[in-house]
């Protein structure tokens, strides 16, 4: 064991309290009342839709993403996506082709449509045979994949915005 480290510290929990952002409050006094709110140097909070048919996978990434302090946004269905990402404008959004009902490849182009006009970035899981033509922020992977990769796409994605 390490020299200055207690029995079951991890050596990457050293670093712990310099990695984690806090937000960083201001206060002020107006008309006796006292207001405070976020001071401008905070980060705003990330947000990234994910949409899955499967429980577990849902499950896997949110836990995984909320630990990073992203807030999650879910649907199982490919409609029902569609709908929060007009309406909650999520910074990321991630979409298993299996929740396209029909299987005909319209909730591709609906996506890529609606991900333009939204201005968030788009994952596409599983195999897109008549993708729209790529933009900036899109991105396809394969399946079968792995949570390691897929995260960091997604962290990567969401440094941009």
């Amino acid at each position: 064991m390490a020299e200055g480290r207690t029995f079951g510290q991890r050596a990457d929990q050293d670093d712990w309290p310099s990695r984690r952002r806090f937000p960083t409050f201001s206060s002020a006094t107006h008309g006796g009342a006292r207001l405070t709110q976020l001071s401008p140097e905070t980060p705003r909070s990330r947000s990234v839709l994910i949409v899955d048919p499967s429980d577990e996978s849902r499950e896997v990434l949110r836990t995984v993403l909320e630990r990073r302090g992203v807030s999650i946004l879910e649907a199982r269905r490919g409609a029902e996506g569609l709908k929060i990402l007009q309406n909650q404008h999520p910074d990321v959004t991630v979409v298993d082709l299996e929740a396209d009902q029909d299987g005909s490849g319209s909730l591709v182009i609906a996506y890529h449509n609606a991900s333009a006009s939204e201005e968030t970035s788009l994952v596409m899981l599983g195999r897109v045979s008549a993708a729209p033509t790529s933009r900036d922020g899109s991105q396809v992977i394969s399946k079968p994949y792995h949570y390691g990769p897929l995260i960091r796409t997604i962290e990567q994605l969401l440094e941009r915005h």
